[in-house]
């Protein structure tokens, strides 16, 4: 759900200095959190494509760099909630996790799940970095923020360019 905040408030303001960045994210949480979060819509197809997942025997669960309470609300303001089995975010625990792999191997073990009858799907660079660091196979949604051209991604990732296509992959 997103990239990591710091690095899209640095790519948007052009501003470097840690402590500014800080301060201008602080500042975003606390907005958004109160009512930004709530102009949050869906990507055209991702609903149908969730609940033709779930329906075709799939479990579903988030793992996101956004934090916990925004993700939460998100899911539910989208009526999407009965559709996860777990939502695990960022700040999910204390101290957070390092980054989305650890995250990822976290939810894997609680969960239950197996590698090898699991995928991850996400639209950065880095979600399929985490993917990999936890044996599953990744799927690069072209349709979120990531630039994804099938001839550029690493083998054996998969580029989906519309959310209907991946049940079928």
């Amino acid at each position: 759900i997103g990239p990591p905040l710091l690095e899209t408030m640095a790519r948007i303001s052009g501003i470097d200095d840690t402590a500014e960045l800080s301060r201008l994210a602080e500042d975003f949480k606390r907005r958004y959190d109160e009512a930004g979060l709530f102009a949050t819509v869906l990507y055209t197809g991702v609903e149908d494509m969730l609940k033709e997942l779930r329906v075709s025997g799939f479990r579903l669960h988030i793992a996101t760099n956004k934090r916990m309470r925004p993700t939460g609300l998100i899911v539910e303001h989208l009526g999407l909630t009965h559709l996860f089995e777990s939502i695990y975010a960022i700040d999910r625990t204390t101290p957070p996790y390092m980054n989305k792999a650890t995250m990822i191997a976290a939810q894997i073990a609680e969960q239950g799940l197996l590698a090898g009858q699991s995928c991850y799907v996400g639209d950065k660079k880095e979600d399929g970095v985490a993917a990999d660091a936890n044996a599953l196979r990744f799927f690069a949604a072209a349709w979120g923020y990531g630039d994804w051209r099938a001839e550029l991604a690493p083998k054996p990732w998969s580029v989906v360019m519309e959310p209907l296509n991946l049940p079928v992959l």
